[in-house]
Order: structure tokens, then sequence, then C-alpha cells
């Protein structure tokens, strides 16, 4: 039964592990983004 809870805890763990990593990646690339946006929005306006 421990096992099972321990499993179930290690799984959760994980999963929480990997959505704030792909966060993370995520507002570390946001400035890149909204530059690239920006300059496409520039060169269709020019």
């Amino acid at each position: 039964m421990v096992a099972s809870i321990a499993r179930v805890l290690g799984v959760v763990a994980a999963a929480v592990a990997g959505l704030l990593h792909l966060w993370y990646r995520g507002v570390l690339a946001a400035p890149e983004v909204k530059r690239r946006k920006a300059a496409r929005r520039a060169v269709r306006r020019a």
C-alpha cells in the first residue's frame, strides 16, 4: 500500500516538475517572441 502511494506521489511530482519546466522555458522565451512579433509587424508596416 505504501509503495503504491509513493509511486503516485512520484508521478505527481514528476508531472508538476514537467509543467514548471515548460512554464519556465515559456517565461524565458517570451521577450524573444515579443521581439520577433514586433519585428514582423514593423516589416509589414514598412
